[in-house]
């Protein structure tokens, strides 16, 4: 490597590094800054937290590191051009190609890695933070509720919660929207309630008291039910929820969302489909 190689190279890493770090920085507030009022007050672990921020920056260098190129190159160019380093060069016989070459060899390099960081690290980070979230649902079934807002803790459940108790699990003066089963549409109403894991932690417990049910039979609202309780139960599959922690090592399971696998595991379920596909 020739002695302008290296100091075209040496322009670029302060700016990209400055570049990468306070893009991290921002994507890290904004995170913080959605999530905060779930975080805060909840009485969730300061060890938590930082470990579910460490997770969640992982897809944010896939983000940060192109900007933070676009960024440098932009930088360490202006920063030549303005001390006339450029003029220079160019009256030396060098021409701009010629000084483009190690920033394109060390784009390739610092692609080759992103690359591997997308597609390695990235999907198991996620799946550790999404395990990390559901553990601290687990502990704090109300971390999902918010209140005087819609919650879609369950799907297909839209609930609404004006009271919330962090630390007993109990929630008061509830609505819930049921849009589950296409010929009826129930609104459910009570007093009080309480959200809770069952003991094997495969089922979300729902639990109503001095409430009542309205049913309304669709399209053609011929039907109207109203049905009073003391207490009345809905029990969900803690399917979101289920998942256990991953230690380092571990085997992450193949039922992954997109956001969480990598391309091998890409590749083998299409190689599985279209074994299916072609054995009909």
């Amino acid at each position: 490597m020739k002695l302008i190689d290296r100091y075209i190279l040496k322009a670029h890493v302060g700016p990209f590094f400055f570049a990468f770090l306070t893009i991290i920085f921002v994507l890290i507030l904004q995170f913080f800054a959605s999530f905060a009022d779930r975080f805060i007050g909840r009485g969730i672990g300061f060890g938590a937290l930082v470990e579910l921020i460490a997770l969640q920056s992982a897809w944010m260098v896939g983000l940060a590191a192109p900007m933070a190129v676009l960024i440098a190159v932009v930088m360490a160019f202006g920063a030549l051009t303005t001390t006339s380093e450029m003029t220079v060069f160019r009256a030396s016989g060098v021409s701009l190609y010629r000084l483009m070459i190690p920033i394109l060899l060390a784009g390739l390099v610092l692609s080759f890695f992103v690359e591997r960081f997308n597609n390695v690290v990235q999907p198991l980070a996620n799946y550790q933070a999404r395990s990390l979230m559901d553990d601290i649902v687990k502990a704090k079934p109300n971390f999902g509720i918010t209140e005087n807002a819609f919650s879609p803790l369950v799907d297909g459940y839209s609930i609404l919660v004006r009271k919330s108790d962090e630390r007993t699990g109990g929630i008061g003066d509830i609505i819930i929207y049921d849009s589950t089963r296409p010929d009826f549409r129930s609104v459910i109403t009570a007093e009080e309630g309480r959200i809770s894991f069952s003991d094997d932690g495969g089922y979300l417990l729902l639990t109503l008291r001095n409430g009542e049910i309205h049913e309304v039979q669709q399209p053609d609202y011929r039907l109207y039910r109203k049905m009073s309780f003391q207490q009345h139960r809905y029990v969900f599959e803690s399917t979101g929820f289920g998942f256990s922690r991953v230690m380092t090592g571990a085997t992450v399971p193949a039922g992954r969302n997109c956001q969480q696998r990598s391309c091998c595991l890409w590749r083998v379920n299409t190689r599985e489909r279209l074994t299916i596909l072609k054995s009909i």
